[in-house]
């Protein structure tokens, strides 16, 4: 009897499927947190609202944010991590004051299940 072992292919399948997952656990949490935020009645220009962003090691959606706002620098995410950020700079005060971004990652978190359950495993 012999076992022949993929571990190298198994474990690129598994790398695969987990920056999927965290991708999509981002994304998920900046549209909780801009959710979030109108309920929280924090829209003023709308410009928080709009600079909500997700990172991981090969993508960001920084450069997709539009208004006259003052940016905090772009956060970029290692490898099998993601960013959920708001770059407009008085975010933190706002988060502070009442949180939007910290319940979406509680919310997230509820959601993680789900999300791992819709992922496939691809090849």
């Amino acid at each position: 009897m012999s076992v022949k072992w993929y571990g190298a292919r198994l474990q690129k399948m598994l790398d695969g499927a987990e920056d999927r997952i965290l991708r999509k656990a981002a994304m998920q949490c900046v549209a909780h947190a801009k959710v979030n935020i109108v309920q929280n009645d924090q829209v003023d220009t709308g410009f928080m609202l709009n600079s909500g962003y997700m990172a991981t090691e090969r993508e960001d959606t920084y450069g997709q944010i539009r208004g006259d706002g003052d940016k905090a620098p772009k956060r970029t995410a290692g490898k099998h991590r993601a960013i959920a950020a708001f770059a407009a700079n008085y975010a933190i005060y706002q988060e502070a004051s009442r949180s939007f971004l910290y319940k979406a990652l509680e919310q997230t978190a509820k959601d993680l299940p789900q999300i791992i359950k819709a992922e496939r495993i691809n090849d």
